[in-house]
């Protein structure tokens, strides 16, 4: 959810909004608006942005079974990021 993603970058300066004046933290939908695992994070600013690209890249998100999943940031421009979840 949202909330959790708010929660893991607790430690990190997010936007106000983001592109879409939606929150900082914009879930991605796949087919029929499932979720993806992916979100939008936009930061105060690029080097913030790069600050959590630097602290958070293939970190553990959790744990699940068999399966751990981490968190893979991709920079974007004007201090976004793509994190998503890979296992």
């Amino acid at each position: 959810t949202a909330d959790e993603v708010y929660a893991f970058l607790s430690g990190f300066r997010l936007a106000a909004t983001g592109n879409r004046g939606t929150g900082a933290v914009e879930l991605l939908r796949g087919r029929h608006r499932r979720p993806s695992g992916q979100a939008f994070v936009y930061f105060e600013d690029a080097t913030e942005a790069f600050r959590a690209r630097d602290a958070l890249h293939r970190r553990p998100w959790c744990i699940e079974g068999n399966s751990v999943y981490r968190v893979e940031v991709l920079e974007d421009f004007q201090g976004s990021v793509l994190v998503g979840e890979e296992d």
